[in-house]
């Protein structure tokens, strides 16, 4: 069963990592820019003091100016660094000129780091999302291992409209999100799986 579900998720991560490849800079701009506005409007100073973002590779969708309008307005921000193999630590961000290439040659943060569980909001990337709160990420686990286990954090799933999925296979130690905010708006579920999209 789990070999099944590892082989479903490959098929996936195969067929929207092409896809991701296909997309132009202008797209991929149009859409950050979309899903920047989304989140300023919902979680913004003073409501959200501690925010935890990602550094976008690629044409992955790029959160860095709701991170810094955040900043800004005195939003505490924090992205990962990675430590070793599937393992990473959220570090503060005071400076966005200061971030240097990393593991996979991503922008990282080279402060200390902090305790995950003081971080109110995870911006979370992946390959794909469904309206259940499942996450496909990369396969290494990062992400999975690095969330808090505990507490009141709201995790948010952040992709293309494109990267939405009738259902992402997962297993026992995939983390689901709260919420995913695309491009066209947010999707959100309750305790009865039903979803809504603004």
């Amino acid at each position: 069963m789990i070999d099944e579900v590892r082989v479903k998720k490959e098929k996936i991560r195969r067929r929207l990592r092409a896809r991701r490849d296909q997309v132009e800079q202008g797209e991929a701009e149009a859409a950050s820019v979309a899903i920047c506005d989304h989140l300023s409007r919902r979680w913004s100073a003073p409501r959200v003091s501690h925010l935890a973002g990602y550094a976008a590779l690629g044409r992955e969708i790029d959160v860095r100016l709701y991170l810094e309008r955040s900043l800004k307005a005195g939003v505490s921000i924090y992205l990962p660094r990675v430590t070793g193999p599937g393992q990473m630590e959220f570090c503060e961000v005071r400076d966005f000129d200061e971030l240097e290439p990393g593991a996979f040659g991503i922008d990282e943060p080279r402060g200390p780091s902090v305790d995950s569980e003081m971080i109110e909001i995870f911006l979370v990337p992946g390959l794909a999302f469904d309206t259940k709160g499942g996450r496909l990420g990369f396969g290494k686990g990062f992400y999975d291992r690095a969330l808090p286990p505990t507490g009141e954090a709201k995790l948010v799933g952040v992709c293309y409209q494109w990267q939405l999925v009738e259902e992402v296979p997962v297993e026992t130690h995939d983390r689901s999100m709260d919420a995913v905010v695309t491009e066209d708006g947010w999707v959100r579920w309750e305790a009865d799986a039903t979803s809504q999209q603004e």
